[in-house]
C-alpha cells in the first residue's frame, strides 16, 4: 500500500493538469480585415481528425495565402476563447514558404508578443509552448509567401461558444414603409414619388468647393454651399423640401471626398478622406469630414445649431433644423476591393471614421463635428457595405467595444448592398445576373437579421442597393431567357427581390435605382434604372417602374404575413390591420425557364376575389374578378408576380381553416444543417410540435409552451426525412416534411 499510493497521487496530479485540445468555432473569430474569399476559420477547420498531441495529420486548407498583399496585409484575426484559458501549447503546419506568423495575448492595455514563427520548415507541426492565460488571442501574417493549413491550440479547459437566443419573429413594417428607390437629385421627381422611401446620392464634393480648388482654404476654414452649390449652382434646400411635400422620405448617402483634400479634380472622389501620414485607425484623421456631417445635418435635421457654429460660403443664407431629411448616410459601400487601398475602408478604419462622424468620436474631437451633436434625434445610417457582409460588420463592433467608453455601436440603422448574380455578389466574377430564389436572397437577408438580433438588439436592417441591368453587356445582367427580354426580367426579378428581402425581415430596402443617365449605356449598373433616358430625350418609364408601382399600390397598406411554397409556385401572404377583412397575396413561380402552372387553386377564407395583373400603362395593375369555389380559387401562375385579393364574407367550415392554415405554416430552412425554425402565422396557436422519422419514432418534440417561433434542433439526427406535427389549438393537426443533409 505505502509504494502503490505515491503512483496514485502521480496519476491524480496528471489527471487535473491533463490538456485539451480547443474546440475554435467561426463564430469565435473576429476577422480583422474582412477578407471576403477565405475566412481565418481555414486555421482550425481540420481538427476532427486530431486526436493527439502532437498532430500527424496533413491539413490542407489555408487561410489566404495568395491574395493582394496590397489590400489585405499583414492579415489578423483576433479568437474569442469564451474565458480564460492557460493555453499549454499552439502547433502549427508548416507547409513551405516563408512569412512571420505571430500570435499575441490581450493584455490590459496591450497586446503582448507571444512569439513569431518564421515558417521556415516544410511539411512539419512546429511546437510554441505558451503556459499563459489568453482569452484574446491575435494571429497576423505579414506576408502571402508563407503557407500554414492549420493551428492547433491546447489548454486545461475548453472554450465557451456564444450562446444565442432562438431568433422572433420580426415585426414586418407596411409595404409602403419598406420599398424605396435610389435617386440622384436631378432625376425626375414625377417618377419618383411613386415611393415613399428615397435614398439619395450626395457627393460631398457639391458642397465644398467641387472643382473650383486654387486658394480653397479647406479645413477648418471650411466654405460650405448648400443654396447656390459651388459649381453646379444647385438648390439642395428646394430638392430636399420639394421630396417632403411630396411625402417622401429622402436620406442622402454622403459619398467621397472633396477634390481639394487632393489638391486634384482627378479620379479622387471614391478615395477615403485622409490626407499625409494619418493614422486611418484614429476617429481623429476624419476629422474633415466628421466636420462636413455636422454641417450638412445642422442645416437639414431638426435641431436647432448656433449661428456661430455654421460655416458658409458668403453667397449661402445662414438656415439651420430645416427638417427636411429622414437620416443621414456617412459613405458608400466603404468595403469596395476595386479602388485598392486609397479607396478600401478596412473594418477598424471604417469604425474609427463612423465614430467621429456618428458624435464626434463621444465628443472627444469637439462638439462641431458628428451628426449627433447637430441632431442628437437624426437616425445615422451606416454605409452600405457591399455584400451582405457580417464579417466586416462584427470587425467593426469589436472596435467600437475596445475604443468607445461607452460601449456604444455608434450607428441607428445597419446597411448592406447586395446583387443577385452567378457569382454570388459583387465580390467575385460574375457574368450575369440570377433570380432572387436562385440567388437564395431570402436567407441571406434571414442571416443578417439573427445577426442584428445576436449582436445589435435587433437594430434596424436596410437593404439600400439590389437591382439589374437591362443591358445585355453587363455581368448583373437580367439575362434574357424564353419569350422574356431584358426589361421583362429586371421587372420580374425586382418585384420579387423586394419580396425575399421582406420576408427575410429586413426592414426596408431601396432598388437600384430610379433613372438611367444613359439607357444607350453598355456599363456595369448602367442601364438598372426603372426610368430610361436616351439625351436629350425625356425619361421613359421601363415596365419595371410600373410593375413595382402596381405592387407599392396594392400592397402599401398591407404587411407581410407569410409563404406557401408548393412545388415552384410562391405564394406570399400580406394582411392589414387598417383593412382585416381583406387579404392580398402575392403569386409567382421562382423558376427562370418560362414554366406557367396552369389551374393554380389557392385555399382562401372568404368569399371573393381580384386578380390584380401589372401592366404597362396601367400605374395599379389591371384588375379581374375570379370565382371563389369550395373555398379556394384558380389561377394562371407565371413568372411574373400577380395579386390575389381576397375579401367579402367568412368561409368557416374548419376544414377549409386547417387547409389555410397548413400552408402558411413555414419551417425554414428545409433542408437543415443544424437548426430549423417552426414559423407560425401570427393568429395561429399551437398546443405542441412533434418530429417523427421515417419509421414513425418521436425523436423530438417542444414541451407545451410553443412560441410564434420554434427552434429545431437538428444536429443529432440522422440524415433522412421527418414529418413535423404542428398539434393546433382549435385546428387539425398540421404536417410538415423536413430534410435533415449532413
Amino acid at each position: 500500500m505505502k509504494k502503490t499510493l505515491p503512483l496514485i497521487l502521480i496519476s491524480i496530479a496528471l489527471n487535473l493538469t491533463a490538456q485539451i485540445r480547443l474546440k475554435i468555432r467561426p463564430d469565435m473569430l473576429i476577422d480583422e480585415k474582412a477578407y471576403p474569399n477565405a475566412s481565418p476559420y481555414r486555421m482550425f477547420d481540420e481538427q476532427s481528425a486530431i486526436v493527439t498531441e502532437p498532430p500527424t495529420t496533413k491539413p490542407v486548407t489555408t487561410w489566404a495565402s495568395y491574395i493582394s498583399k496590397e489590400l489585405y496585409y499583414p492579415l489578423t484575426a483576433i479568437v474569442d476563447l469564451g474565458r480564460k484559458i492557460n493555453v499549454s501549447n499552439i502547433y502549427i503546419y508548416d507547409i513551405g514558404g516563408v512569412a512571420n506568423l505571430s500570435f499575441y495575448n490581450k493584455g490590459a492595455t496591450s497586446w503582448d508578443l507571444l512569439f513569431t514563427d518564421p515558417l521556415t520548415g516544410y511539411d512539419t507541426w512546429n511546437k510554441h509552448a505558451i503556459n499563459a492565460q489568453v482569452r484574446y488571442l491575435r494571429v497576423i501574417s505579414d506576408s502571402p509567401d508563407g503557407s500554414f493549413p492549420e493551428v492547433v491550440i491546447y489548454g486545461d479547459q475548453q472554450t465557451l461558444a456564444p450562446v444565442y437566443s432562438a431568433i422572433p419573429v420580426p415585426t414586418y413594417p407596411l409595404m409602403e414603409d419598406f420599398i424605396g428607390i435610389n435617386i440622384l437629385h436631378v432625376n425626375d421627381i414625377n417618377y419618383a414619388s411613386s415611393f415613399k422611401n428615397i435614398r439619395q446620392f450626395h457627393n460631398w464634393t457639391w458642397n465644398e468647393a467641387n472643382t473650383d480648388i486654387a486658394g480653397y482654404p479647406g479645413y477648418p476654414n471650411n466654405q460650405y454651399g448648400f443654396n447656390p452649390s459651388p459649381g453646379s449652382n444647385w438648390n439642395f434646400d428646394q430638392v430636399y423640401k420639394d421630396y417632403k411635400d411630396k411625402g417622401m422620405r429622402i436620406s442622402p448617402a454622403l459619398q467621397g471626398s472633396p477634390f481639394w483634400m487632393f489638391n486634384s479634380t482627378g479620379d479622387v472622389l471614391d478615395n477615403k478622406p485622409l490626407t499625409g501620414t494619418e493614422d486611418p485607425e484614429k476617429p481623429s484623421s476624419y476629422m474633415e469630414h466628421s466636420d462636413y456631417i455636422f454641417q450638412f445635418v445642422a442645416r437639414y435635421g431638426k435641431n436647432p445649431v448656433p449661428t456661430a457654429k455654421i460655416k458658409l460660403r458668403s453667397d449661402n443664407t445662414i438656415k439651420t433644423a430645416q427638417g427636411t431629411i429622414e437620416g443621414v448616410e456617412n459613405w458608400n459601400e466603404p468595403n469596395k476591393t476595386w479602388k485598392g487601398r486609397i479607396g478600401l475602408f478596412q473594418p477598424f478604419e471604417y469604425a474609427a471614421m463612423t465614430s467621429a462622424d456618428y458624435d464626434g468620436h463621444q465628443g472627444t474631437l469637439g462638439t462641431s463635428v458628428g451628426a449627433k451633436n447637430a441632431d442628437p434625434n437624426i437616425p445615422f445610417i451606416m454605409a452600405g457595405l457591399t455584400g451582405m457582409d457580417t464579417i466586416y460588420l462584427k470587425a467593426m463592433l469589436y472596435w467600437f467595444k475596445q475604443n468607445r467608453t461607452d460601449f456604444k455601436n455608434p450607428f441607428n440603422i445597419i446597411n448592406f448592398h447586395h446583387y443577385s448574380n452567378d457569382a454570388g455578389g459583387q465580390i467575385g466574377t460574375p457574368l450575369y445576373g440570377v433570380s432572387p430564389e436562385a440567388d437564395g436572397l431570402e436567407k441571406k437577408v434571414f442571416d443578417v437579421v439573427g445577426f442584428s438580433h445576436r449582436n445589435l438588439i435587433n437594430k434596424p436592417i436596410w437593404i439600400t442597393e439590389f437591382g439589374y441591368d437591362v443591358s445585355q453587356a453587363t455581368s448583373q445582367r437580367a439575362k434574357i431567357y424564353s419569350t422574356f427580354l431584358g426589361e421583362d426580367v429586371q421587372a420580374m426579378w425586382l418585384v420579387r427581390s423586394y419580396m425575399a428581402i421582406c420576408a427575410g425581415g429586413a426592414d426596408r430596402a431601396y432598388g437600384f435605382w430610379l433613372q438611367d443617365d444613359n439607357s444607350t449605356s453598355s456599363d456595369l449598373f448602367g442601364t438598372c434604372g426603372i426610368v430610361k433616358q436616351v439625351p436629350p430625350a425625356l425619361p421613359a418609364p421601363r415596365k419595371s417602374w410600373y410593375w413595382l408601382t402596381t405592387m407599392n399600390k396594392v400592397l402599401g397598406k398591407y404587411s407581410f404575413d407569410s409563404k406557401v411554397i408548393d412545388g415552384k409556385t410562391y405564394s406570399y401572404k400580406f394582411k392589414s390591420s387598417q383593412f382585416q377583412d381583406t387579404t392580398i397575396y402575392c403569386i409567382w413561380n421562382g423558376t427562370s425557364d418560362g414554366s406557367t402552372v396552369l389551374n393554380y387553386q389557392l385555399p382562401v377564407t372568404r368569399d371573393k376575389a381580384i386578380l390584380i395583373s401589372p401592366k404597362v400603362g396601367a400605374n395599379a395593375g389591371v384588375q379581374t374578378p375570379l370565382v371563389v369555389s369550395n373555398g379556394k380559387v384558380s389561377l394562371t401562375v407565371t413568372e411574373s408576380p400577380v395579386y390575389v385579393k381576397i375579401y367579402g364574407n367568412l368561409i368557416t367550415t374548419l376544414e377549409n381553416q386547417a387547409n389555410v392554415a397548413s400552408r402558411h405554416v413555414d419551417l425554414y430552412p428545409n433542408p437543415s444543417t443544424g437548426i430549423s425554425y417552426v414559423v407560425l402565422p401570427q393568429n395561429m396557436k399551437a398546443n405542441e410540435i412533434q418530429v417523427y422519422d421515417v419509421n414513425g419514432s418521436l425523436v423530438w418534440k417542444s414541451g407545451n409552451n410553443v412560441l410564434t417561433v420554434t427552434e429545431i434542433n437538428t444536429e443529432t439526427f440522422k440524415e433522412g426525412i421527418y414529418n413535423v406535427k404542428i398539434i393546433g389549438s382549435g385546428i387539425s393537426t398540421i404536417v410538415k416534411k423536413l430534410v435533415v443533409i449532413k
